[in-house]
């Protein structure tokens, strides 16, 4: 497997890159994949830190155990997570990750893993700033997100 079997992204495997070049939250991108609808904005916002520290726990467990397919399989799970939500950079640091762990490259796993944490009080941090600006808010965590 090369990266490019992974998106083809061949400079995300080496080091710092595009994914410092794009923003960390897209929420403009997010907004459209909600059709317009802040409040189901500001529910997917108020969700998302626990989401992404759930899966952080379940990968850092995977790393600890040295499943490099569960990593990889979480890996990507969080990538489309990130897709999703407009977290450009998150993504890129998920798909390292993932390619990472298809390598079988456990140390390189291990330093993928704490950028993704990184990224992820980033991604807080940015969704904390742009609530606090109001737009859209988080909503009560105990609201059910509509699919």
């Amino acid at each position: 497997m090369t990266v490019s079997d992974i998106d083809s992204t061949p400079t995300n495997a080496a080091g710092p890159s595009a994914e410092m070049n794009v923003a960390v939250l897209e929420i403009e991108q997010l907004r459209n994949r909600c059709l317009g609808n802040d409040q189901l904005v500001g529910q997917i916002l108020g969700k998302i830190d626990r989401t992404l520290a759930t899966e952080l726990q379940r990968l850092r467990a995977a790393l600890d155990q040295g499943d490099v397919e569960a990593v990889a399989a979480l890996a990507h799970r969080l990538k489309g997570t990130a897709a999703n939500i407009g977290a450009e950079r998150f993504k890129c640091f998920a798909k390292k990750l993932e390619f990472f762990a298809r390598q079988g490259e456990k140390t390189q796993m291990a330093s993928g893993y704490a950028e993704l944490q990184q990224e992820r009080d980033k991604l807080c941090q940015e969704i904390n700033r742009i609530t606090a600006t109001g737009a859209p808010r988080p909503t009560d965590a105990s609201t059910e997100v509509p699919r």
